[in-house]
């Protein structure tokens, strides 16, 4: 019976963890949301600049940001925002968020708002 119970336990803790890291990557989603409508450069001045940028024939423009430039990918964080003609921010949203370095949501502790 203990054994039963300490194996439900276990599974219970499993699936908490994983579910904590979608809300910290909705979390960061969220709190990333204060930048549409703000220069885009507003993004760059605190994270740093994208590590791609790709320009629409709209005039329209679509930058990818990362925390770990040239990352392997095992801690971190990418973000992509696209911007309008007068450089404004129209969207922004979490590509790729890993496990971080004291948290379970890279994007949570690298992400500044």
């Amino acid at each position: 019976m203990k054994f039963v119970t300490a194996v439900v336990l276990v599974a219970v803790a499993a699936l908490a963890g994983c579910a904590s890291t979608f809300e910290s990557t909705d979390a960061v989603h969220r709190r990333l949301q204060v930048y549409v409508g703000r220069p885009i450069e507003s993004f760059f001045h605190v994270h740093g600049l994208p590590y791609a940028t790709f320009q629409s024939a709209d005039g329209t423009t679509t930058y990818e940001w990362q925390s770990e430039p040239g990352g392997t990918g095992r801690n971190m964080c990418k973000v992509q925002m696209l911007a309008d003609k007068e450089s404004r921010i129209t969207a922004i949203r979490v590509l790729w968020d890993t496990i971080g370095n004291w948290t379970v949501s890279r994007c949570a502790e690298v992400v500044q708002t």
